[in-house]
């Protein structure tokens, strides 16, 4: 039996790849156009590039964020990928001083002493915190494409490292919420698996 995922498009994305990557794991995809459809979902998705101000602004217009923090309460799980992942975080510095959903009590600045920017290519992402979403997955690499991150890896939040001139938080976790900065969908084999790994994360409903 196929499991059910419903995808919130927070800015650019490439949605036949990542819609591609989900169906060749068995699930049942469904794009999310409104708050009701956070509310019924068993899984979500939150997805895309583009700037941290523009997608946190259209979330709050659109009455999706207090939907999602509802959907966190209530235990949906939960995965942010790239734009996604920052948008867990209480903020960003990009464009200004912006509020993000806050789950993630870091804040998001721009990549710096690194060896070049932004941060593109692939790395290695090492499991500090036997987090679920990475089982079986420990110093894989993966895709990355970003020129903000967050860079308090003593956090508690925080459960898989990269290293690019400093190490900075790749995977970040808190009970039914899991964020990664770099695209699953582009990651071969290793990005499947992980979206597997979410997908094998019981939701309230049992499934």
């Amino acid at each position: 039996m196929s499991k059910s995922v419903s995808i919130i498009a927070c800015g650019p994305t490439n949605r036949l790849a990542m819609q591609g990557a989900l169906k060749r794991i068995g699930c049942d995809v469904h794009q999310i156009t409104g708050a009701s459809d956070i509310l019924s979902a068993k899984r979500i998705i939150l997805y895309g590039n583009g700037l941290f101000p523009d997608a946190i602004s259209r979330l709050n217009r659109d009455g999706l964020s207090d939907a999602i923090v509802r959907a966190i309460t209530k235990g949906t799980p939960i995965l942010g990928i790239n734009l996604g992942m920052q948008l867990l975080f209480s903020g960003s510095d990009q464009g200004g001083r912006h509020t993000g959903l806050a789950v993630f009590a870091d804040r998001l600045v721009q990549i710096s002493n690194a060896p070049r920017f932004p941060h593109m290519g692939w790395n290695t992402v090492q499991n500090v915190s036997n987090c679920p979403l990475l089982a079986g997955l420990d110093m894989h690499s993966f895709y990355f494409m970003h020129d903000y991150w967050a860079t308090d890896v003593t956090a508690a939040h925080n459960a898989g490292i990269t290293e690019f001139g400093m190490d900075f938080c790749a995977v970040a976790h808190r009970d039914n919420v899991f964020g990664v900065q770099f695209c699953p969908e582009k990651s071969g084999e290793d990005g499947l698996k992980l979206l597997s790994n979410f997908m094998d994360i019981p939701n309230a409903k049992g499934e």
